[in-house]
């Protein structure tokens, strides 16, 4: 998944990253942005930074899903699929499921896109 960090800044939601406490880094894959006072960092990404007030909001993002009526949290997704974790669900559960175990108590699983319904939660910083 993409940073979990966004901010509304005149209006267009963009990543970000805390600079300190008074700023705060945008990023954009967009060259349109270049006319708006970003710069080209590193040739991979356009940047800003900001203060904090002149931002909208300024939030996290989570990501859930629920599949066969169970909740998890989202951490990878692709064209087609999402990648979603579950921590506090009985393992015999997430076995039927056919999640595979990658840490002790820790079940994931790759499922398509349209076997879930996904949902976002922001949490203002």
């Amino acid at each position: 998944m993409k940073e979990n960090i966004y901010a509304l800044y005149n209006g267009t939601e963009y990543e970000a990253g805390i600079a300190n406490d008074q700023e705060v880094v945008l990023r954009s894959d967009d060259p349109a942005v270049l006319n708006q006072g970003f710069i080209l960092y590193k040739g991979i990404k356009y940047i800003k930074k900001v203060r904090r007030t002149e931002l909208t909001d300024l939030y996290k993002k989570y990501y859930q899903a629920k599949y066969k009526n169970y909740p998890f949290v989202v951490t990878g997704d692709s064209d087609d699929k999402v990648l979603i974790i579950a921590t506090n669900i009985d393992y015999k559960i997430c076995e039927q499921l056919g999640m595979e175990m990658v840490d002790r108590g820790v079940y994931q699983k790759w499922v398509q896109k349209n076997e879930v319904e996904l949902s976002i939660t922001r949490k203002p910083i």
